[in-house]
C-alpha cells in the first residue's frame, strides 16, 4: 500500500516536472539541464544559509562541500543531457541516461525525506538559529527534489528564443506589414 502510494506520488511529480520544463522552455527558452542547475543551485544556497545561521564554523566546511558538490551536479547534469539528446536525435534512447534516472528517482526521494525532516525539527526548535537552520535544510530539500525530479523529466525541442524576444519580433513583423499596407 505504501508502495503503491509513493508509486502515484512519484508519477504525480514527475507530470509535475514535465509540464514546469515545458513551460520553462518555453518562456526563456532554456533547457530541463539548465532549470535543473539552477534549482540545485538554490539548494545549495539554502543549505549553506541554514549552516551559516549555527556558527561560521559550520557554515565553511558545508558551503565549501556543498558548493563542490553543486559543480560535480552540474557536470553530471550537463553530461546527461548531451547524451539524452545525442540518442533522442538517432530516435533511440541511450540506457545509461535511463539508468541516470533512477539514480535520479532515488535521489530525490531522499531529498524530499530532508524536507519533511528539516519541517517537523523546525517546528519543534525553540531557538531562532536552529529554527533557520532546518527551515533552510527543508527548503534545500526541496529545491534538489524539484532538480532531480527535472532531471528526470521529457527532454524538450532545442531551446529558442525568449518568449519576450519572441514576441518583441512578432509585434516588429506586424507593425511592419501594418506600414506596407498603409
Amino acid at each position: 500500500m505504501i508502495v503503491g502510494a509513493y508509486k502515484a506520488f512519484d508519477r504525480a511529480m514527475l507530470n509535475a516536472a514535465n509540464a514546469a520544463v515545458r513551460g520553462w522552455n518555453f518562456v526563456t527558452g532554456e533547457r530541463k539541464e539548465e532549470l535543473a542547475n539552477k534549482l540545485i543551485t538554490l539548494a545549495t544556497i539554502s543549505s549553506s544559509v541554514g549552516a551559516f545561521s549555527l556558527h561560521p564554523l559550520i557554515g565553511i566546511p558545508h558551503s565549501s562541500l556543498a558548493l563542490y558538490l553543486t559543480h560535480l551536479i552540474h557536470e553530471t547534469n550537463s553530461e546527461v543531457a548531451k547524451v539524452e539528446r545525442e540518442a533522442l536525435e538517432k530516435s533511440l534512447k541511450d540506457m545509461d541516461v535511463e539508468a541516470s534516472k533512477g539514480d535520479y528517482q532515488m535521489v530525490s526521494a531522499g531529498s524530499l525525506a530532508m524536507t519533511l525532516a528539516g519541517t517537523s525539527f523546525a517546528s519543534s526548535e525553540k531557538d531562532l538559529p536552529s529554527k533557520v537552520f532546518y527551515g533552510s535544510l527543508a527548503l534545500a530539500g526541496l529545491f534538489s527534489a524539484a532538480s532531480f525530479y527535472v532531471m528526470r523529466s521529457e527532454e524538450n525541442p532545442p531551446s529558442r528564443k525568449n518568449v519576450l524576444s519572441r514576441a518583441w519580433e512578432k509585434t516588429k513583423e506586424i507593425a511592419s506589414r501594418a506600414r506596407d499596407y498603409l
